[in-house]
């Protein structure tokens, strides 16, 4: 099948239980963990349903989305004890909206501490590639959390 662009083949994929970075599913979207984890515990929240940018949804859609995923950065946070978050909302270059939620960390390289994330793509810092079997408990450390943030919430 064709897609549109890798946003909408992974939330299809999630749909289907067949995408493995899956974390958790909220009502606004899927959050799922970075296929480069190069910055421990990166994820994406990919919206469902896709739309191709944040002005599509109605205002109401847009406030549930924004707080979930501030939601999922308390979440991972929490569970990889990162100094802060970084959040953007892009769609430059794959259609569909999504928003990357970036750990920063005391233990960063100075080159990159205060710095935008990407910095470690434009800099072409070796890639840390997603695979279950390393990542499986991070991934239940930040589903745990959720379950967590969404029960007192």
């Amino acid at each position: 099948m064709k897609y549109k662009s890798l946003i909408y083949e992974r939330v299809d994929l999630a749909r289907a239980g067949k995408n493995p970075t899956v974390i958790s599913q909220l009502s606004s979207g899927w959050l799922v963990l970075g296929d480069n984890q190069n910055i421990p515990g990166y994820c994406v929240f990919l919206s469902d349903p896709v739309v191709d940018d944040i002005q599509k949804l109605t205002i109401a859609q847009r406030s549930i989305f924004l707080s979930e995923m501030t939601i999922a950065g308390d979440a991972i946070q929490k569970a990889v004890n990162a100094r802060l978050m970084n959040y953007s909302i892009l769609g430059n270059a794959d259609a569909g909206l999504h928003a990357h939620i970036h750990p920063r960390y005391d233990w960063e390289d100075e080159r990159f501490k205060t710095k935008n994330p990407f910095k470690y793509y434009w800099e072409n810092v070796p890639e840390v590639k997603f695979e279950l079997q390393i990542h499986k408990e991070l991934i239940i450390k930040i589903r745990n959390e959720i379950d967590v943030l969404s029960n007192i919430n």
